[in-house]
């Protein structure tokens, strides 16, 4: 069975997740420019903080669950279930 460490050591998820508080960051940002100065600038950063947040979340989860399913399946004898007579 793979690691956390051995799933996680991809570029793309050390990017994504690597660009997350970026992202963040710049939706704080765009918060307090559309409450000090004006609103449409402050939306369109605040939009497009939370879009490369989310975009980034999705990148580290599908590249995650595609190395998961990729590894070995463990080798279990099935379940013998004889209730259904």
């Amino acid at each position: 069975m793979a690691t956390k460490e051995e799933l996680y050591s991809t570029p793309a998820i050390r990017l994504a997740s690597a660009t997350r508080p970026a992202f963040v960051l710049i939706a704080v940002v765009g918060a307090v420019v559309g409450v000090t100065a004006d609103w449409q600038p402050g939306a369109i950063l605040m939009i497009g903080g939370v879009a490369g947040a989310l975009v980034a979340q999705l990148v580290v989860g599908i590249v995650a669950y595609r190395r998961a399913m990729r590894t070995p399946w463990p080798d279990v004898p099935p379940v013998v279930d004889d209730d259904w007579d």
